[in-house]
């Protein structure tokens, strides 16, 4: 055999062995794809929820025992101070509910810094009015909240109280230096426990509305909920129980979160491209 036939027989093996390497590393990544398990958006949202709900509940609370015609006003851990504290009917007043260098609270939960409202009438569930919250400082175990917002009073509901929460350019904290940033706009209908304003551990609450931010890993995301949910506070100090919702990260498919039928387990089931896996959050 001459040696240009030899030659020509050699290339022809090398490219029959490169298209079948082709074609195999084809089918391969046919055969199993690369699956989208990618749930930064969700574990951020999810943390946002939970804690913007707890820092509500903990506002409202001591709202109605301090200022309230009524109130209670027994007092815990935290130093809480009411300016000016008479005349009883002067506005608007600030309640400052300072944490100092830590507070171990009832709910497991440890809070630092201040949390400041200012209100212009009793905080009652008759008025339907606003009050404004800044957080000083402020953290929940170990995440440092950083926002100014207003939530108001809105009436019943099904005789239960309604309120809204609408939280603009909200920023979350970490020990490592990570952080993320969400706006959301949310209904909270107070279905049980507001008939003991001194004890937080029996309320729960149904929340509706949206949400948009931008994740630890600086990729914008959309959250919408599509089923009610339900927040439990006496579910590990407070947690989401029920209810699903959406959340579309930047350039990427849509999850679909279910957080079950109200066990409290800290247990969500996502769904990415029809692939469905639990979630601990």
């Amino acid at each position: 055999m001459s040696k240009n036939c030899l030659n020509i027989i050699m290339n022809k093996i090398t490219v029959f062995i490169f298209l079948f390497f082709v074609f195999f590393q084809y089918s391969c990544k046919k055969n199993n794809p690369i699956i989208d398990k990618d749930i930064q958006s969700i574990t951020d949202n999810t943390i946002a929820d939970n804690t913007l709900q707890n820092i509500f509940i903990t506002v409202n609370n001591y709202a109605q025992n301090y200022l309230n015609k009524n109130g209670s006003k027994n007092d815990t851990s935290p130093i809480v101070t009411i300016c000016p504290q008479y005349p009883i009917d002067s506005f608007p007043k600030t309640m400052i509910i300072d944490y100092g260098s830590g507070v171990n609270c009832n709910d497991g939960k440890v809070r630092k810094g201040k949390i400041v409202t200012t209100v212009y009438n009793f905080w009652q569930l008759s008025n339907e009015d606003s009050m404004e919250v800044e957080l000083v400082n402020f953290i929940l175990d170990s995440i440092k909240v950083n926002s100014s917002f207003v939530f108001k009073y809105s009436g019943n509901s099904n005789n239960t109280p309604k309120y809204n929460l609408n939280i603009p350019n909200c920023k979350f904290e970490f020990n490592n230096g990570e952080n993320f940033q969400i706006n959301t706009n949310k209904t909270i209908n107070w279905i049980s426990g507001f008939e003991t304003i001194n004890d937080f551990s029996d309320d729960v609450y149904l929340i509706d509305g949206k949400s948009n931010g931008i994740n630890r890993k600086q990729i914008g995301f959309e959250a919408n909920i599509t089923e009610t949910l339900k927040y439990v506070s006496q579910c590990y100090g407070g947690t989401l129980t029920q209810g699903k919702l959406e959340i579309t990260p930047r350039d990427a498919t849509k999850r679909i979160i279910d957080f079950g039928n109200g066990t409290c387990d800290r247990i969500a089931n996502v769904t990415i491209n029809g692939v469905s896996f639990d979630v601990n959050f």
